[in-house]
């Protein structure tokens, strides 16, 4: 196989498609998966085997990333941090990172692709609306320099678990907050909703204080199947 060479101007662009390959057959294995965990922690656990499967298997065709992912990893600090610090403890759910040459700041040159993942689907208690907790608990994540999520970077990435409710239903919920805080309405891609598979979707973020705007592309996984039934 052969490696993705560090000196390619497409060095970025690169690593965001072979990680969007990535997630994208993980989450294929997810739903695959004979019984899955209602939490988003063991959710993610089981997610996070996933990508290493599916990084595995690409790799073997020439694909997938060169660098091993890391989940649940802490956010890094920068000299720019020393006046208002974030909090070092902000943790997004897969972080895909690569080291850019073509930065010549030796501060800047470590990149990484963050994905969030939160779940989808009716509210789970009267004061936890999941569609809310998709906006300021993720989006807002990659504006907020108290987060910092995708850093230097111009692309990131959430996973959304559709547990329940309608796909579309859900759609609209979310752009409601996203309009509510000020972001930009998500867009469904023109292949149109993916029922039991996974639906991409995305929107441009304006933000200050890093690259600006950023690409941030939603990948839906219909697991509604699998919750049938059942109480979360």
């Amino acid at each position: 196989m052969e490696p993705l060479k560090l000196t390619d101007l497409q060095i970025w662009p690169n690593h965001v498609n072979r990680v969007l390959d990535v997630l994208s057959l993980a989450l294929d294995k997810l739903a695959a998966e004979e019984r899955l965990p209602a939490g988003e922690k063991d959710l993610n656990l089981t997610l996070s085997k996933c990508v290493r499967s599916a990084n595995c298997e690409l790799r073997r065709q020439g694909r997938g990333v060169e660098w091993p992912p890391s989940f649940d990893g802490i956010q890094g600090r920068y000299p720019e941090d020393e006046r208002n610090p974030p909090d070092a403890e902000k943790r997004p759910d897969i972080k895909f990172g690569m080291y850019d040459s073509q930065e010549t700041n030796p501060e800047r040159q470590e990149k990484a692709f963050d994905v969030e993942c939160k779940r989808l689907g009716h509210p789970t208690s009267e004061t936890w609306v999941l569609t809310e907790q998709y906006v300021v608990g993720g989006i807002r994540r990659y504006t907020s320099s108290s987060h910092g999520y995708g850093r230097y970077a111009t692309d990131g990435a959430m996973v959304g678990y559709v547990q329940d409710a309608s796909l579309q239903g859900l759609l609209d919920e979310v752009n409601s907050y996203s309009r509510k805080h000020g972001f930009p309405e998500i867009a469904l891609s023109g292949d149109g909703w993916r029922r039991d598979s996974t639906t991409r979707l995305e929107h441009m973020l304006p933000r200050s204080g890093m690259p600006c705007p950023c690409k941030l592309v939603h990948l839906w996984t219909d697991l509604r199947s699998k919750y049938a039934g059942r109480s979360r």
